[in-house]
């Protein structure tokens, strides 16, 4: 993988610190997440997206169709890191027409593809068309969801003989590096109450056997987009701190984002978090048009739905009733703002928190001795 040019993001750091603080100059978001679809034929316990068609089968015939999407690529322009996600993406029947969209109109110089790799040959299909056209300065990643090992894998994800299905994807991955030199292969945990007590073993077997380029794990998370709130999936927050120092001895990642993980660890996973730059320099966009504050909120208040603008992503985001909720995410007053640990839009603040991350840069590289117990600023 390549590691993120942070010096070239810089001057977009200051702009989005500015754009927060007084209003102006008015900024584009440069991470975004596209969610193109609701489908999903996994049925996992950490996610409950895959209830939402079978219970409301009217929403189904509201996902943005192909001209849809690309009009709004079209209209948001240029972002530093784009993801693409569902549901499973790889469902959608238009998925390399919309990544072709993306790398059209978004210029991603980071595209990251998540998937719950259970259509091996779809996503082999989709990814090596576009794989002959890619441009050579996007970095991509396919991000495959990998809970357990084995059955205790499938258990958690609902699906049977999903873990069969992973190791083919992997395969294909393999074979597609070895044809075009990507996409990166990373994996993604979800630590919760049912994988939290097996996370050392889990992340041994990742690293060492199946030898991925990155390995990320994020918390449960209890999310409106995931249909999550009021369930119990979280771990213990003692033994999901314990579970996250393995990242501060990950070699599968680059230095800055160790970095990251760190600071994530100590003020998101332990802390209150930093102030946070959802609808400021992140956004998501979901197939029913709605462009959200974050998918923790999701639907509840989003800043607007496209299908009222035109699909013209700027009416949207430069509007009085997005400046109203950017004032309420500065203040924190949404319900899922206490205690928020989301790390996408934790990624996207904490390089806003230049001080921070210099101390934790300066820490790293002399070798301090890290403390057990982190110090809260």
């Amino acid at each position: 993988m390549r590691p993120v040019n942070y010096l070239q993001y810089a001057f977009k750091i200051l702009g989005y610190k500015l754009f927060r603080t007084f209003g102006f100059p008015k900024m584009m978001p440069s991470n975004c997440v596209f969610s193109v679809t609701n489908f999903c034929n996994s049925k996992c316990k950490t996610c409950h997206i895959w209830e939402k068609y079978p219970n409301q089968p009217e929403l189904a015939k509201k996902e943005m169709t192909t001209e849809q999407w690309l009009k709004t690529f079209k209209t948001m322009g240029p972002s530093v890191f784009c993801v693409f996600t569902g549901g499973e993406p790889f469902l959608r029947n238009d998925a390399h027409e919309l990544l072709m969209g993306i790398q059209k109109y978004k210029k991603p110089k980071i595209l990251t593809i998540c998937t719950n790799a259970t259509l091996p040959e779809r996503i082999e299909e989709v990814l090596d068309k576009f794989l002959q056209t890619k441009k050579k300065d996007i970095d991509l990643t396919i991000n495959i969801s990998l809970d357990h090992i084995g059955e205790k894998h499938d258990e958690i994800r609902g699906i049977k003989g999903n873990w069969e299905k992973l190791l083919e994807t992997v395969k294909v991955v393999r074979k597609l590096q070895d044809k075009y030199g990507y996409p990166n292969l990373c994996f993604h945990t979800v630590v919760s109450k049912w994988n939290v007590d097996d996370i050392p073993k889990i992340y041994d077997y990742v690293v060492n056997e199946l030898k991925p380029d990155v390995y990320i794990m994020e918390p449960s998370e209890l999310r409106y987009e995931l249909g999550t709130i009021n369930t119990d999936i979280l771990p213990d927050k003692e033994k999901l701190s314990k579970v996250f120092r393995v990242y501060s001895s990950n070699k599968n990642v680059t230095f800055l984002t160790n970095v990251v993980r760190q600071i994530y660890i100590d003020k998101y996973i332990k802390g209150q978090g930093l102030p946070c730059y959802a609808s400021f320099n992140h956004t998501q966009i979901t197939t029913n048009g709605n462009v959200w504050t974050c998918c923790m909120m999701a639907d509840k208040e989003p800043l607007g739905n496209l299908n009222e603008a035109d699909f013209d992503f700027k009416k949207i985001w430069f509007s009085k009733r997005a400046n109203k909720i950017r004032k309420k995410v500065k203040k924190r007053e949404f319900p899922t703002c206490k205690g928020c640990y989301l790390a996408v839009a934790a990624n996207t603040s904490i390089p806003q928190n230049i001080a921070l991350t210099t101390k934790y840069i300066l820490r790293e590289l002399f070798g301090k001795k890290k403390s057990k117990n982190s110090v809260n600023n």
